[in-house]
């Protein structure tokens, strides 16, 4: 019989194969050690770093970026891979590691199915830091509107107001202004032209006789000045920018354009009038939203707000049908036309409901992902427990006569750990030792409204320990190391000792001398007592306000220091106070009038 020629081309054990040698260097143990270990710097520097920027612009330097690049003189050069080049090479570890190291069978299932689900959660990150965008609706009792705008990013809006019927608007990106790229586009008749860009800024009056930049609109009147990047969560860039607008018969001005600046300026060209703003982009929603009521409780003894709930009307397409109601609050969004609409906050006096609204198509990937890593672990637990008992089985011998019973040393170790759990209950119930004169465990266990949430005492002495001196560990006015919650107790009960308790950190030189102090005189040479802070308190407190009014981008080591210092000095008063109103004479009775009356006792 003659063979058969087998088909030309290479067989799929080869191709399996080539794959496979192609991957394994990807796959190695020291390769994911490695990233992991480039992970750990970026994040370092990215926390450093994030006093400086924020936190959204370090993400975007840091984490949704290739590389993260620095200035050398004139050149931006990149200094480390960013996140997406890290997140990447770790994607594709996993994918090797799953393809050459791991077998497809049953019983390495599990690990198998924790392994897809880690490559779809990076996978999801990185696609959700590519597709999702943020935006926020506010929104007043009453009023409707159908889009969004991004709290980070702005655009250029040149609206056309000649039709009566509607208004044509041509949005230009600020991405394209910070480039300074001219931009035509088919509807406009004049040309775009960035000649200044300053993503954070801020306006002043025009002064002096030197000409500004602007030469139309409000800019012959007002000037744009660059400002250092925002740096604190709640912060945000202002960006501003000088634009030139030219037509076929030569320039139509300079104009200066800022979100700082109130209403739209106006053009006339062309026998038609063109509205001018940079404003914050605007996404166009597929439904229209109408506030018809919003309400929230607050924390017991606080300002602070709580179960912030908006009840609004959903009309599709943003029409004028009757459409349907819903109730969005905190934790329950609100999911419509493949945005999700979250309850952020409210302004205005309670009238006015922030919504943050997200586009994320991606955003049941970490869902899915955690689905499948838990049932992998679970698989591969039960394979292994599984394989254990069989083995357990196979191992043990029944013995076929004699009073002797030996059991296995698993079972003696869970027969000494029983019993020692049973001499453990025994023991607590055992009356308590005389604690002495004062139970401090006991008191520390009490319950007390602290910033609206119920805590232990022992809980509000350690974190305002925390705060006044960044530590736990505490030493009374004669030196010896106490509990936290025996310094809570002087502080409220025992004043003239706790004068003396070196409770207060300043460390910083120019604060030491404003305090005329010297290290040699604290404890550890750097924690001071209230006593030894009290003669010059009110010098800190004054320079405290004037830090309080610069920028905290823009503050010094000293004010942040003194700044310091007066929130742990408030801290500290704010616990003598509190236990004022019961330790005083007559104390508890007004605290047992006031809780009849449903008010507040007198502190005096």
């Amino acid at each position: 019989m003659r063979g058969v020629n087998p088909p030309a081309g290479p067989r799929p054990n080869d191709r399996r194969s080539r794959l496979a040698e192609a991957l394994a260097p990807f796959a190695s143990l020291r390769f994911t050690l490695a990233l992991l270990g480039f992970s750990l710097v970026l994040i370092f520097a990215a926390t450093l770093d994030q006093v400086n920027l924020g936190i959204w612009t370090v993400q975007e330097k840091y984490f949704r970026s290739f590389a993260v690049f620095a200035r050398a003189g004139p050149l931006t050069v990149p200094l480390f891979p960013g996140g997406y080049t890290i997140g990447g090479l770790l994607l594709l570890n996993l994918v090797a590691a799953l393809t050459t190291r791991l077998a497809w069978t049953s019983r390495r299932s599990g690990l198998v199915l924790v392994h897809s689900g880690l490559i779809l959660l990076l996978a999801g990150e990185l696609a959700s830091g590519w597709w999702q965008r943020d935006f926020s609706v506010r929104l007043t009792v009453g009023e409707t509107r159908s889009f969004a705008e991004s709290p980070r990013d702005f655009e250029l809006a040149l609206t056309d107001t000649g039709d009566p019927a509607f208004n044509e608007v041509v949005a230009v990106p600020e991405a394209l202004l910070a480039a300074k790229t001219p931009v035509q586009h088919p509807r406009l008749p004049f040309r775009v032209t960035t000649r200044a860009h300053y993503p954070n800024s801020s306006l002043h009056p025009r002064t002096g006789d030197s000409p500004g930049l602007a030469s139309a609109g409000i800019g012959r009147e007002v000037d744009a000045a660059p400002r250092p990047p925002a740096a604190g969560r709640k912060e945000r860039n202002t960006p501003s920018a000088y634009v030139e607008l030219a037509g076929p018969e030569g320039s139509l001005g300079i104009w200066l354009l800022s979100p700082l600046l109130t209403g739209e300026q106006e053009l006339s060209h062309a026998g038609r009038v063109w509205r001018i703003a940079l404003r914050p982009r605007r996404l166009k929603l597929p439904h229209s939203l109408t506030l018809l009521e919003f309400g929230h409780d607050r924390h017991p003894g606080t300002d602070i707000p709580r179960n912030l709930s908006s009840r609004l009307l959903v009309r599709d397409g943003g029409g004028e049908g009757p459409g349907h109601e819903v109730v969005v609050s905190m934790n329950h969004p609100l999911r419509q036309g493949g945005l999700a609409h979250y309850q952020a906050g409210f302004a205005d006096h309670d009238r006015t409901s922030i919504l943050h609204v997200v586009r994320n198509p991606v955003w049941l990937a970490p869902y899915l992902a955690g689905g499948m890593m838990t049932a992998g672990l679970l698989l591969e637990f039960g394979c292994q427990l599984t394989a254990f008992t069989s083995r357990r089985k196979r191992r043990s011998v029944v013995p076929s006569a004699g009073p002797a019973i030996t059991l296995p040393a698993a079972d003696r170790t869970a027969a000494t750990v029983l019993l020692a759990a049973a001499l453990l209950t025994a023991l607590t119930l055992r009356a308590p030792r005389d604690l002495g004169a004062f139970d401090l465990t006991g008191f520390g266990r009490l319950p007390v409204l602290a910033n609206g949430r119920v805590k232990p005492l022992d809980t509000v002495a350690r974190t305002s320990l925390l705060l006044t001196q960044g530590r736990q560990r505490v030493e009374d006015a004669d030196g010896r190391e106490t509990t936290p919650t025996a310094w809570l107790l002087d502080v409220m009960y025992r004043p003239e000792r706790d004068e003396h308790a070196p409770v207060f950190a300043v460390t910083h030189p120019d604060l030491l001398a404003l305090l005329r102090l010297e290290p040699a005189a604290g404890a550890g040479g750097q924690r001071f007592s209230l006593g030894q802070l009290r003669p010059h308190l009110g010098e800190a407190d004054r320079q405290a306000r004037l830090a309080e009014a610069v920028e905290p981008a823009g503050r010094t080591t000293f004010q942040r220091a003194v700044l310091q210092l007066r929130q742990a000095v408030a801290v500290h008063q704010g616990i003598r106070m509190s236990g004022g109103a019961i330790g005083a004479e007559g104390g508890l009775d007004r605290l047992g009038a006031a809780a009849a009356e449903g008010g507040a006792p007198d502190p005096r």
